[in-house]
């Protein structure tokens, strides 16, 4: 507006109350917090704000100035203020003060996500928004010139809502007032024809007004009305079978006497774990259902929709994507007492894991690429995802597999098919005598969506067979212990990337203790171990080679000392709040707030 020439003391009264009070208020929520003010997404609100105080005050002076030395600080004043401006955002980028979060940066650049952070583009409401929605859900689409602001609120929110289904949202209010506008003036322009008819007025016309015929003026007055009335009965068809069933129920259509049917199996599930499980037990579930299994069931679950932390999630898709043998140290590390998966080959439910099931595995693969199959080792021969007899013997193999269509060779899901046909992907499963080792079957649900399967612990004391005494024999005639195994503290860096590619990962008590770290380097015969603690958990990866010279290690400063639970001598360095706790800000160029005290066996 002010670029447009359009500025006035009401513009410059409602904005500056505007952010005033919108950021104080934003600044109230928990999830936000002082965000608003470290965020870059934010920092555009902040610089409009300064540029009209600015603006204010110039126009304030040019009364007490001449004409050439008001344009002479015009001139000096603006180039010193873009300049002063462009260096503090470059300063602040480089210190990790303000950073860009891979959710804007997709907005800019709707590919961006699916290249570097595949969480972020796992997320459905962040896939691109379908045209058809606009009509579905705005259903008037009549574009008008309402004024500068509304026309580029408009144009930006369209494009924003077109990268994201989610931000459908922003686009709502715009999208009602444009229509608003449109309606309103058309309205106005053709009852005024009807009323200089009715009433018989014989006054000129403005110059350019074309009159108009009463019975077209009336028709289009009809035509709009019957088109908001209209409107009425697609808002509330819209709201009542879109938007009126909760995600905890399953709609899975109406029978002949139009009756709605419904599948309980979430809130089924959610109640038994409720009502038969500890109540300290960790659930393993991908994070689609963290926040309803949290709520319903009141259980601790591994990861949730606060999908913030992408190594973590990385890690229960790579324990999903693994075979049973593979996943069950996984599970061991973060303590999981339960897995938990979605499955609709019984009902045809298509929202379930297994058609989900390569997001776990590109997000997983995308941090741990060395240490759990690629995306392309679970197409079938001929590149299809096919849960078939012709589908990849690594799909057939891997943990969320097995779970999903366990025992499920035995069901008859339609007489017209053989036992163990999938409904949901219409074909008959590849594996149908599946063996569990390491779980066994705790619940499903009524119609088999909901599964939940128990890890079975390993006992305490196993028997003692002679290849045991021997190894026993062999570990007492060694002089030294894990516990005396000499290290040598290397440095602390900020991101995982800057260590080793062929790293191998662990998690819960064993980021947070050192011989538990060690004890970890050495069963995999590595050289370097680094670990990020956080509370009694924490993260460690092993591995044999520093991906950058010790000389550029940047984590050396706060957080990096933090001692670990088992031994204070030694550095555990910190992650994600522990990092916050220390003061200690994120890497440049890092998504998470770490850093990794990185340890060099002396004996490897």
């Amino acid at each position: 507006m002010i670029f447009a020439g359009r500025y006035t003391p009401r513009l410059y009264i409602a904005y500056s109350t505007f952010y005033a009070l919108g950021s104080l208020m934003a600044m109230q929520v928990p999830f936000v917090g002082f965000n608003v003010l470290k965020q870059a997404e934010c920092a555009g609100s902040h610089g409009v704000f300064l540029l009209l105080q600015v603006y204010c005050f110039v126009n304030w002076l040019r009364g007490f100035i001449s004409a050439g030395a008001f344009r002479r600080l015009v001139v000096v004043g603006a180039a010193t203020l873009v300049a002063g401006v462009a260096i503090a955002l470059v300063l602040l980028q480089l210190m990790g003060k303000v950073q860009w979060t891979g959710r804007s940066l997709t907005l800019l650049d709707p590919t961006y996500a699916s290249k570097y952070i595949p969480i972020i583009a796992s997320v459905s409401e962040h896939q691109p928004t379908t045209w058809t929605s606009y009509f579905f859900d705005l259903h008037i689409l009549n574009l008008t010139d309402g004024g500068i602001f509304v026309i580029l609120y408009g144009t930006v929110a369209w494009y924003f809502a077109g990268v994201m289904v989610r931000l459908m949202l922003t686009l709502a209010p715009i999208a009602c007032i444009l229509a608003a506008v449109g309606i309103s003036a058309t309205l106005r322009k053709f009852m005024g024809f009807l009323h200089r008819s009715f009433s018989g007025t014989t006054t000129p016309l403005k110059n350019g007004v074309q009159e108009v015929h009463s019975g077209f003026a009336l028709v289009v007055v009809m035509v709009l009305t019957a088109l908001l009335l209209s409107y009425q009965f697609h808002a509330a068809y819209v709201s009542s079978m879109a938007y009126s069933s909760p995600s905890i129920v399953i709609e899975a259509g109406r029978t002949q006497s139009g009756e709605r049917v419904v599948f309980d199996d979430y809130r089924e599930a959610y109640f038994w774990l409720r009502q038969n499980t500890p109540a300290d037990a960790r659930i393993l579930a991908w994070w689609d259902y963290g926040y309803q299994m949290s709520g319903m069931a009141n259980r601790t679950v591994i990861v949730d929709n606060n999908t913030w932390n992408n190594t973590h999630i990385a890690t229960v898709g790579r324990a999903l994507a693994s075979t049973e043998e593979g996943a069950y140290p996984i599970l061991q590390s973060l303590d999981v007492d339960y897995v938990l998966v979605i499955f609709g080959g019984l009902t045809g439910y298509s929202s379930d894991d297994i058609n989900k099931f390569l997001w776990p595995v590109r997000i997983g693969s995308g941090v741990f690429p060395n240490d759990m199959p690629a995306e392309r080792d679970f197409y079938s021969a001929s590149g299809n995802f096919d849960v078939g007899p012709g589908g990849s013997k690594i799909l057939h193999n891997c943990l969320a597999y097995k779970l999903c269509y366990y025992r499920f060779g035995e069901m008859r899901t339609d007489y017209h098919h053989p036992p163990g046909f999938d409904r949901a992907r219409n074909t008959e499963v590849g594996v149908k005598n599946i063996k569990l080792t390491h779980m066994e079957e705790a619940f499903t649900s009524e119609h088999w969506i909901v599964r939940i399967f128990k890890v079975k612990k390993q006992p305490n004391v196993q028997p003692t067979t002679e290849e045991m005494k021997r190894k026993l024999r062999d570990a007492a005639s060694q002089t030294a212990s894990i516990d005396t195994e000499k290290t040598r503290f290397v440095g602390c860096v900020t991101g995982e990337d800057m260590l080793g590619a062929d790293k191998i990962y662990s998690g819960g008590a064993t980021g947070a203790n050192y011989n538990l770290a060690l004890h970890h380097a050495k069963a995999h015969g590595k050289r370097y171990f680094a670990l990020s603690r956080v509370g009694g958990e924490g993260h460690v990866f092993a591995f044999d080679k520093l991906a950058l010279a010790e000389k550029d290690f940047d984590g050396n400063g706060a957080g990096c000392e933090r001692p670990c639970m088992d031994s204070q001598a030694h550095f555990c360095g910190c992650a994600d709040s522990g990092c916050s706790d220390a003061l200690a800000q994120p890497g440049k160029g890092q998504e998470h707030n770490r850093r990794w005290a990185i340890y060099e066996r002396e004996e490897a």
